[in-house]
């Protein structure tokens, strides 16, 4: 790395803390730093496809009982929130996120309130989570 790129990446670390409050540890490699942002970026796309993926599934498990809904449905866009929500408290399984999403919009449809949907498939997925701690290895 010649003085040049130093330089520019001092002043861009520093017009980051500057910005943001924090300090960044700089690279010696461009490639590490390459490396870092794709694996944050790989990060992100998996997230969201978690997220659109149980949506997708539990929205249109949830059409094909209730054929009058509009794809523009705000029970939708509730649901998308509250998963979300979910992996944003750090549930990773793909599966649990299927299973939370599904609960959530049964709920939804049953009590007409979002606290309370909130918490019904919470409730599941406590179940689920305790029922797969419960299960011996194989």
């Amino acid at each position: 790395m010649d003085v040049a790129d130093r330089s520019t990446d001092i002043a861009r670390a520093n017009t980051l803390r500057r910005s943001y409050g924090t300090a960044l540890q700089l690279r010696n490699s461009r490639n590490e730093t390459a490396r870092q942002s794709f694996s944050g970026f790989w990060e992100v796309s998996m997230t969201s496809q978690a997220i659109e993926g149980a949506c997708a599934f539990a929205w249109r498990n949830y059409l094909l009982f209730h054929s009058g809904i509009s794809e523009d449905d705000s029970r939708r866009s509730a649901l998308y929130r509250y998963v979300t929500n979910l992996r944003e408290t750090g549930e990773y399984d793909f599966d649990l996120l299927q299973i939370a999403a599904v609960a959530y919009l049964k709920k939804l449809d049953e009590l007409h309130d979002d606290r309370g949907a909130r918490l019904a498939a919470d409730q599941a997925l406590a179940e689920c989570l305790e029922s797969r701690s419960a299960q011996p290895d194989t």
